[in-house]
């Protein structure tokens, strides 16, 4: 005799998850992990910009203030 097959739908089991559908759910600590590093980055971002336009403006009210100002290369050079 040959292998015999379910005929009936509601005895089998629930059919297998696809392992993307597995991989992409989203648990609460996942969550809270990409939203803590995309706080970081957008901190981090922040800062950076605040620190370049410091420079800029320092640099600025130093050659206004100033008719005597150099500017000093930042990589390590100067006068």
């Amino acid at each position: 005799m040959g292998p015999s097959f379910p005929t009936s739908s509601s005895s089998s089991p629930a059919a297998p998850r696809p392992r993307a559908a597995i991989l992409t759910r989203a648990t609460p600590a996942a969550r809270a992990m990409t939203v803590a590093a995309l706080a970081l980055g957008a901190g981090a971002a922040a800062g950076f910009k605040y620190v370049a336009t410091t420079m800029q403006e320092n640099e600025a009210a130093q050659r206004r203030a100033d008719s005597l100002y150099v500017s000093v290369d930042r990589s390590g050079g100067g006068v």
